[in-house]
């Protein structure tokens, strides 16, 4: 992938590319990190970024999109978003510009489709309509050659919606954030709405597999003091979350008689459910600790490399 940015006025072309999308931030100035607005961005380039190569995986053709940052304005920031191509992913057929515009299309619609579909309070999303309304996209195209030869797979959709629900995860109740189909085409992040992310994964679900009595080391990264018993924790260098089902421990440990801290960590026993999709491959996996055998403090552990 190709990024240009630019960043001051003074350094803006007179004329912009050509551009299929955008993304616009209107945030509280002065309010909240500011790393939020660009996160925002960030996460939103990703959506498009996977949403982008699922699409043209489906119809078997290779492009690179260029990003452009059209403007930094006071209070707002705006970007804009265009296609270009790898020219030695295609075949001689589809060299063709209307087959490249089409794609193009193609890819804004779906897009936007994606975003409409995570912020439509009304109407939430079902794996099965979002594959179903992609293949018509593409087909409501009349340019040869451009067909779905599969479609995509319940695990990449899943994916892409929850980077486009990851956006709405940094922003402060006071911003507002959109996707630019065109100045005039807009669909706003709906902040209070919440994609049931499980559901599409039951969707996507082929078979679950159940693993009991797996003894585990858990590092505790941020206890649960609240009683959802919701713990995150570090893993052979990853971030898990984990339901505690220890109701007997849990209840000391929230009452104070147990004492659990940042980067102490838990032997226990775990129950680890995967679930697989169509493709075969993971669509979640989900952890469950069974009993606490032991609170092993920072102190105790020869295990430096844990809390990089």
């Amino acid at each position: 992938m190709t990024i240009s940015i630019t960043t001051q006025a003074s350094e803006m072309p007179e004329t912009l590319p050509d551009h299929d999308f955008g993304f616009a931030i209107d945030y509280k100035k002065g309010e909240g990190p500011a790393k939020r607005v660009f996160g925002a961005m960030h996460r939103f380039i990703e959506a498009c970024e996977a949403c982008t190569q699922s699409l043209v995986d489906s119809i078997g053709v290779s492009i690179d999109p260029v990003i452009v940052l059209e403007d930094l304005e006071a209070g707002s920031i705006r970007s804009w978003f265009r296609t270009i191509w790898n020219e030695d992913g295609l075949h001689e057929a589809t060299k063709s510009g209307d087959f490249k515009q089409a794609v193009g299309t193609v890819i804004a619609s779906v897009v936007d489709k994606m975003v409409n579909k995570t912020n439509d309070p009304d109407s939430p999303p079902k794996l099965h309509d979002i594959q179903s309304d992609i293949c018509k996209l593409v087909e409501n195209v009349d340019v040869k050659g451009l067909a779905v030869r599969k479609k995509i797979p319940g695990e990449d959709i899943i994916e892409v919606v929850k980077k486009f629900e990851s956006i709405k995860e940094l922003l402060l109740p006071e911003d507002r954030a959109e996707f630019l189909l065109s100045e005039e085409i807009r669909t706003e992040f709906v902040q209070s709405f919440k994609v049931n992310i499980g559901k599409l994964e039951k969707e996507a679900t082929k078979e679950e597999v159940i693993n009991r009595n797996q003894v585990m080391i858990l590092v505790v990264k941020k206890p649960d003091y609240l009683g959802a018993s919701q713990w995150d924790f570090k893993y052979s260098g990853r971030s898990i979350t984990a339901a505690i089902e220890d109701k007997n421990w849990v209840a000391d440990f929230q009452t104070r008689k147990i004492d659990v801290r940042p980067g102490d960590a838990l032997k226990c026993g775990v129950r680890i459910e995967t679930a697989y999709g169509y493709s075969n491959n993971v669509i979640s996996q989900k952890h469950y600790v069974e009993k606490v055998e032991e609170v092993i403090e920072k102190g105790d552990m020869d295990l430096p490399q844990m809390w990089d």
